[in-house]
Parts: C-alpha cells; sequence; structure tokens
C-alpha cells in the first residue's frame, strides 16, 4: 500500500480519477487556490494506490503445474497469490479470431476462471464484465472484470484477460480474493462522518463498497462509505470507514490541455507561433434547416440557394461551451470554387475556441487509429475560457480550460494541455485507471505522442516556459509522491521508449509502435507498474510463447531504467 500524502493545502486538485467523474488538473494548484475552513480535514488522507510488489514464482510449484511449464507467473509479495500469468493459456473450445464479440471473449475469460478459480479465489458470481474497460480489436482483445464481495464492489479488484490473434496470452490477476473478510460490525453514514468533519459540506451522494488494505502477510477488506461533497467551489471524493468515520481517502473530482470550413490554429502553442490556417473537421454547418457536418478536410456540400453557416463551434467531436467570450458566429461566402466558411479569429478568447476544438479532434482521429471504444465517436463538452487561470481539468464529461493571466496563457490555446486532459477522458470512459500518477503521466503521454517532445506545454507562463519535462530521470520507487511528479516515472519510461525506438527504425515507425502500446493499455494495466508485461503483449507479432516481442529490449530497457521491471541480462 502506497500513501501519497498529499502536504498543504492547494494540491488536492491532483488527485487520480475513479470512475464516475473525479477531476483530474493539468497542473498543481497554486498556492492562491485555497480551501474553504474546514475542507482541510476532508482531504487530509490525500490518495490511496495500491500496487502489489510481485517475483517470479518458484518453478516447480504444485498448484501452479497444471497451467503449464511454459507459463510463467509472477506471485504477490505479500500474500503469495499469482499476479501475473503469461503463456499459451489454455486451448478452448470457440474458435476465436480478433473479429469476434466481446460475448465470446467474456464466455472464454469465465471459462478459464472457472478452471482456476481455486488459484483466483474469486466467485463467478462475484464477477462483473465492464464494457467501457474491454475493447475488441482486430488484433488485441482485453477483457476487463470488476470484482464484488458480498454485493458490494471493490475498488481495488479487477481482473484483466489479454488476447492476442484469437489466443489468450495473459492474465493480470488483481482480484484479492485471498483478502480477509473485515469482521468490523456497524455502518455510519456517509453524510454523518463528513459533517462531523465539516458541518457545512454538502453531500451529494453516498455508496458502500470495499478497499482493500495491506497488512504484515496478507491483505484485508475495509468496508468504506464514498461519498460526493460539495464544499464552497470545491467537489470532492471522499471515502470514510464505515466504523470509524475516519477519512480513508480524499480525491478533488476536478482534474488541473463543394465547400470548405477552416480557421486559425496554432500547431502547438500559441507562444512565439503564428496562428495558421487548418481545415476544421466534424464541424456542424447549418444551411436553412439542413444540418451538415464537415468531413476531416473540412469539405461539405449544401444548396446553392442558402448560404450555409456556423453559430458556436460545435460538431460531432467536441462542441464549445463558453464560460466567458462571445459565441463565433459566421456566414459562408460564394467563391469560384464554392461555398467558403473562414472562421479567421484573433481575440484570444475566439482562438481559445477553434484551438480546442481543432486539437481535440486531432488527438481523437490518431486514437481512433489504434483503439475501438465508443466513446471516441462522442462529441465531448469543452468549457471554454473559464474565468480562472493558470490550469486546465477533466471532469465527469468535459474539458475545462482557463482564461490567461496571473502569468499564464489561455490554456485553451495549447495543445499539449488540450491533449493530456482528452488522457483524462480517456482514462475515465475505459474503465479507469486505479492510479493518480498513472492518470496524469498517461495525459504527458498522449501529449508526446503528438508532439514528439519530451517537455510539456511551452507557453504555459507567459515567459515561454512549459510546466514538466519527461525527461527528467523519475525512478520507482525512489520518486514517487505527487501524481504530477510521480506521473513522470511511467511518462519518462514512454519518452524513452519512443527515442530507442526511433534509433531503432525511424521517427514515424518509433511513433507507430509507442502508440499501439499507449492507446492500447489503457484497457489493461490499472497502475502504472502493470504497463511493461501488458506492453510485451501489445508489442507481440507471433503469438508463440517460445519467442520474444520484437522490440523486447527497447521495451524493457525504458520500463528497467524507471524501476518499472528488472533489467534483462541477454538485453545489451
Amino acid at each position: 500500500m502506497e500513501w501519497n500524502q498529499l502536504i498543504g493545502v492547494g494540491v488536492v486538485a491532483m488527485m487520480a480519477m475513479l470512475p464516475g467523474g473525479v477531476a483530474k488538473a493539468f497542473a498543481p494548484r497554486s498556492p492562491s487556490m485555497t480551501f474553504a475552513y474546514g475542507q482541510s480535514a476532508l482531504v487530509a488522507k490525500g490518495e490511496i494506490v495500491l500496487r502489489p510488489d510481485t517475483v517470479p514464482a518458484a518453478r516447480g510449484l504444485t498448484e501452479f503445474k497444471r497451467l503449464g511449464s511454459n507459463v510463467e507467473i509472477e506471485v504477490d509479495s505479500t500474500s503469495g497469490a499469482p499476479r501475473l500469468i503469461t503463456g499459451e493459456l489454455g486451448l478452448t473450445p470457440h474458435n476465436l479470431s480478433g473479429d469476434g464479440d466481446l460475448g465470446q471473449y467474456e464466455a472464454v475469460a469465465r471459462e478459464w476462471m472457472a478452471s482456476h478459480q481455486d488459484l483466483i479465489k474469486v466467485e463467478s458470481t462475484d464477477l462483473v464484465l465492464s464494457k467501457s474497460g474491454s475493447m475488441v480489436g482486430s488484433e488485441l482483445v482485453f477483457v476487463r472484470f470488476d470484482v464484488t464481495r458480498h454485493g458490494l464492489p471493490v475498488s481495488d479488484a479487477g481482473i484483466y484477460f489479454r488476447f492476442k490473434s484469437g489466443v489468450l496470452r495473459q492474465v493480470l490477476n488483481r482480484g484479492f480474493g485471498e483478502a480477509l473478510d473485515d469482521t468490523k460490525m456497524g455502518l455510519l453514514s456517509g453524510p454523518a462522518a463528513i459533517h462531523a468533519l465539516a458541518p457545512e459540506a454538502d453531500v451529494v451522494d453516498s455508496k458502500e463498497l470495499y478497499r482493500v488494505v495491506a497488512r504484515a502477510g496478507h491483505y484485508q477488506l475495509t468496508r468504506v462509505v464514498e461519498s460526493r461533497v460539495n464544499v464552497g467551489d470545491e467537489s470532492l471524493l471522499v471515502q470514510t470507514d464505515a466504523v470509524t468515520g475516519d477519512v480513508f481517502s480524499s480525491r478533488d473530482t476536478k482534474h488541473f490541455l463543394d465547400g470548405v470550413a477552416h480557421g486559425k490554429v496554432f500547431a502547438r502553442t500559441y507562444y512565439r507561433e503564428t496562428a495558421l490556417d487548418a481545415p476544421l473537421p466534424e464541424l456542424r454547418v447549418t444551411a436553412g434547416s439542413t444540418t451538415l457536418m464537415t468531413d476531416r478536410a473540412g469539405g461539405f456540400s449544401a444548396d446553392e440557394t442558402v448560404a450555409p453557416g456556423i453559430s458556436g463551434i460545435k460538431g460531432g467531436r467536441a462542441f464549445i461551451s463558453l464560460v466567458t467570450g462571445n459565441t463565433i458566429k459566421r456566414q459562408a461566402s460564394r467563391g469560384e470554387s464554392g461555398w467558403d466558411i473562414s472562421v479567421d479569429v484573433s481575440a484570444e478568447k475566439d482562438l481559445a475556441q477553434v484551438n480546442a476544438f481543432y486539437h481535440v479532434n486531432k488527438i481523437v482521429q490518431k486514437a481512433k487509429k489504434y483503439i475501438n471504444t465508443s466513446w471516441l465517436n462522442r462529441s465531448l463538452r469543452i468549457n471554454s475560457n473559464l474565468s480562472r487561470t493558470c490550469n486546465a481539468y477533466w471532469q465527469d464529461s468535459a474539458i475545462n480550460f482557463f482564461s490567461s493571466g496571473n502569468g499564464c496563457g489561455n490554456t485553451g490555446l495549447i495543445s499539449d494541455v488540450v491533449y493530456h486532459e482528452w488522457g483524462h477522458g480517456l482514462d475515465a470512459n475505459t474503465g479507469g485507471i486505479n492510479d493518480g500518477a498513472f492518470s496524469e503521466g498517461y495525459g504527458d503521454i498522449m501529449a508526446m505522442l503528438i508532439t514528439e517532445d519530451s517537455k510539456m506545454a511551452p507557453g504555459f507562463h507567459t515567459s515561454g516556459s512549459g510546466i514538466r519535462d519527461l525527461a527528467s530521470g523519475k525512478v520507482y520507487p525512489r520518486d514517487r509522491g505527487e501524481v504530477h511528479a510521480e506521473g513522470l516515472i511511467i511518462g519518462g519510461a514512454f519518452w524513452d521508449l519512443f527515442k530507442a525506438l526511433r534509433a531503432k527504425y525511424d521517427a514515424a515507425k518509433a511513433n507507430d509502435l509507442v502508440s499501439k502500446i499507449a492507446f492500447n493499455v489503457i484497457f489493461t494495466a490499472p497502475t502504472y507498474r502493470d504497463v511493461f508485461a501488458a506492453a510485451l503483449i501489445i508489442d507481440d507479432d507471433d503469438a508463440n510463447q517460445q519467442t520474444r516481442a520484437p522490440d523486447f529490449c527497447e521495451i524493457n530497457g525504458a520500463f528497467a531504467a524507471h524501476g518499472l521491471t528488472r533489467k534483462a541480462s541477454n538485453c545489451q
């Protein structure tokens, strides 16, 4: 169990996203963003993340023999339970292929679980398929089960099945079936516990669940009450002990970037860049009573008798909801080549709308090359030009960008921030990462995939400086701590992997390989310590347990440099 104690009153905004809408910010809050009186008692614990240490299982253990001689097993250092099982994990009666439906793969996973229930120690009736956390691709399939006990969700628990080319290749067991039941009696309601700590708090809702706590030599289930709480202008997710009422953990819920339509955007950032004209893809255009959508090149076809136009920046992948500023309206002009809708804007708050819209579309289209999830087909709400400064955050179903001021630029004008916050949205809509530091690192990785730069958000400060650098050399477990800084551990591993693959191949292929790993791993790695094993499965190209992934040494070297695996002796 790792306890990230958050020091000071301004950093709760950096908490991790739980499924259900906890917010994530791009940067730590400034000291001026203080809590209302009494609120600090609700955030004293900070985030709790369970990242079990594992070691290779001893060869020849009787309980594992049935899995086969070519199967590799990592066991939990605390309880001895099998955590990671890799190999060709048994034949199934199904003729699976990469284009099978999720139901087929769920059936295979449940069949495997039933055959090995004595090892995993989770009853079939306690497994709940996470459809949003599962993915069926043409080659890779990830099936995720959430875990319950006595009808209550175990928030730290999940079991992840990784298929490659129709073959079950890996099982990540975070079911904690071996955890001892909580025997304490009594239940203190969430509102009662919250109001004892902060009488002025508004408790929106509460629910019971289990958390897993590491004890000496075993794991223990602890029943908690999770409450969504509003205090002043803050929204918190607070877990209180169901018996004592003490705060168990707490998080902020804000994560603190024929015709043609085109507009001014920045390639990356407003700082020392000139806005360029670019097509506006999937933009909603109205022509009389008809509503059209531009294509990927900003093109559309409309009747010649009624001039089409736009009223607000809205589209199939994103739409702008203004907090301050003006709604952008444009009517098309008619030229020799057809209708032309030019969103040629210069005011900061207008540019921020168009820029954020454009870059959300850009990251969505990149993601769709690698993964298939329904969230990519929804229209994302962008709250533009909030009256605050020096941050941006994801919350519930929207990205929120701040205006310029206090030495900071408008965060809607910085693509890195757009990509980072969009990454939180992907996290929240694919089952949820159970690790705040991983979630923050994941957002930075999303930005790096587009910019191919280790430095995050040039121009965040009006001096031109950014906010973080993936090349900072952070290592686990030495550099655990505040979630944005700790996220540089996994972010640094991906940056080093990109560099290693760029040296081995070229930049384009390196980006493709790293993107394939990064986008797919979101479905099957609950913490950043689970990414290495999943990356090898994603990189594998022949579904042969006897051969290594083609980029094994590059992946191993990058992750070992950051303390996330052991250095392989047969790699230079």
